[in-house]
């Protein structure tokens, strides 16, 4: 028998981009056993696999690669063997780091398919490898946006209704006429859901009960998909149930009626933002816009409810971005709590305040109350109430930031043009720094157009016997349903900014944008203290 003179920990690692080259851990596996096959004396300590995992992620931060961290500090292996440099990172500075590491604890690097070498050939090899990675998200950048400008399949889970037809770069997504449940395509489900909404004024919770009461089969388990468990694979099967919030995502997919957009989330977006593409239409234009003012319709019902949120879905956390959601307290005092504060919906819990629903409705109603009475004066008062605002004063900060930015890039590209003309940089790196400000322009670009303040049009007064007839009503009194839908057509988002000071005490400010006619947001009112219990 052999005795065992070395201690050896294998590592490998794929990521999802390397998984499409077809390389994966079986194979850098039987690659690693094959060399330790012919090393009698070594003996492996453990397999440390990384699979589906980038490497831009620092190790300490892999499930795997985190436990080999640890063993290497405890000094429970002697060589650390891969079959190349670019597994345990595909950045140079991290990889550089790795390597002073490993060295700095006796731990020899050995790589099977391609030598290390010492520290000044590993540097080089990790910096080729990382431009080499650079060079291929670029090319593959502009492939996918050239392909998504074209209407072209992408990748990823087709949306429900359409299926690919063609190969490669002449795959495009259609309409799936086939069968999916009885005579019923998934196409013809998706407009049967329309119908549903925007004829029946079905809500998404009613749809989703008689899909299931149908038996129609979701997507997922129609296809057999598997969804991601807690360690991050596919083995995890499907409820195979139709939820309200996945058919809410489908009428407000606005793939439906024609337009497809690519780059909205910021994995896809690369650089060149979001990309719109036209593809055939499951549901006319007219069709798809009538349900969005059902969904809209639903959202604010109270549908019997026994406590009535005028503000229902209109005000959203600057913390987090989620939804403040209506929360009842004692008697007749009313809440609104930012939905991140819920412990399952984020890693972390959100530490926005809490809204005292009952004086904010007051100010609201107050506003839009006077805004129907006398348009000209409420609008002028929130014109010169936003211009003494913090919020106006940072915003024309910003607007200046942005165009001496704008301004001095044109500089920057001569310089980069005068240093490739002195053969300082080479022609890849002027394309990169090129590109990286080409994505500086049109970030800049949009953002200005964001900022820079609408000119303020002169508005026609309105008739003064619709006036007398406005004010007659609220006379009148008016009740909550009428309230309300007021309050869903004059306010566009209400957002809650939350300040915590060095003592952990929260202050929250609460901005209201309203859709008045030229009319800029205004700082209603800060968040006040809940009452003791």
């Amino acid at each position: 028998m052999t005795e065992v003179k070395r201690i050896i920990a294998v590592y490998c690692r794929v990521s999802s981009d390397d998984q499409r080259d077809r390389e994966t851990i079986r194979t850098q596996q039987d690659t690693i056993q094959r060399r330790l096959n012919l090393e009698p004396d070594a003996g492996v300590l453990d397999w440390y696999l990384d699979d589906g995992v980038s490497g831009t992620i620092p190790m300490e931060r892999r499930r795997r690669g985190a436990d080999l961290i640890k063993a290497a500090l405890a000094h429970r292996f002697t060589e650390l063997w891969f079959t190349r440099s670019s597994r345990l990172s595909r950045d140079e500075i991290e990889a550089l780091k790795l390597f002073a590491f490993f060295e700095g604890l006796g731990i020899q690097l050995i790589g099977v398919s391609e030598p290390v070498g010492d520290r000044t050939m590993f540097g080089f090899s990790a910096v080729m490898d990382a431009a080499s990675r650079r060079k291929f998200l670029a090319d593959s950048a502009r492939g996918m946006e050239r392909a998504a400008r074209e209407g072209r399949y992408t990748g990823g889970v087709v949306t429900f209704g359409y299926r690919v037809e063609g190969k490669r770069h002449m795959a495009f997504p259609i309409p799936d006429e086939e069968p999916l449940w009885k005579d019923w395509s998934a196409a013809d489900i998706v407009r049967r859901m329309f119908d549903w909404s925007v004829v029946d004024g079905w809500s998404c919770v009613r749809i989703a009960d008689h899909l299931n009461a149908l038996g129609i089969p979701t997507s997922y388990a129609h296809a057999g998909r598997l969804v991601k468990d807690k360690t991050g694979t596919r083995k995890k099967a499907t409820t195979g149930i139709w939820r309200p919030s996945r058919v809410r995502a489908i009428l407000s997919n606005p793939t439906y009626k024609g337009e497809l957009y690519y780059g909205r989330r910021p994995a896809q977006a690369r650089g060149f933002g979001v990309i719109q593409a036209r593809v055939q239409a499951l549901v006319p234009a007219q069709v798809w816009e009538g349900a969005q003012h059902e969904l809209r319709r639903h959202a604010f019902s109270t549908n019997g409810r026994r406590r009535s949120y005028l503000l229902r879905s209109l005000l959203k956390c600057g913390l987090c971005g989620l939804t403040y959601s209506g929360t009842p307290g004692r008697g007749e005092l009313l809440w609104y709590r930012c939905n991140g504060a819920i412990q399952y919906r984020r890693p972390v819990k959100c530490k926005a305040r809490s809204i005292f629903g009952n004086h904010l409705h007051d100010l609201v109603w107050a506003d839009i109350e006077r805004y129907l009475r006398d348009p000209g004066d409420v609008i002028d008062d929130l014109r010169g109430q936003e211009q003494n605002t913090g919020a106006a004063a940072a915003r024309e900060a910003e607007l200046l930031m942005l165009r001496n930015a704008l301004a001095d890039l044109p500089n920057q590209k001569d310089t980069i043009l005068d240093l490739r003309r002195r053969q300082k940089i080479t022609e890849d790196q002027m394309d990169r720094q090129m590109a990286a400000i080409d994505v500086e322009e049109r970030t800049h670009a949009r953002r200005l157009a964001e900022l820079e303040p609408e000119p303020i049009q002169p508005q026609e007064a309105p008739p003064e016997a619709l006036l007398a007839e406005i004010r007659s009503r609220l006379d009148a009194g008016l009740d909550f349903e009428a309230k309300q839908e007021i309050v869903f057509t004059l306010v566009n988002r209400i957002t809650v900014h939350t300040e915590i000071d060095e003592r952990g005490k929260k202050q929250a400010r609460v901005v209201v944008e309203y859709n008045f006619p030229g009319v800029v947001p205004n700082d209603t009112g800060r968040g006040c203290r809940r009452r003791p219990a």
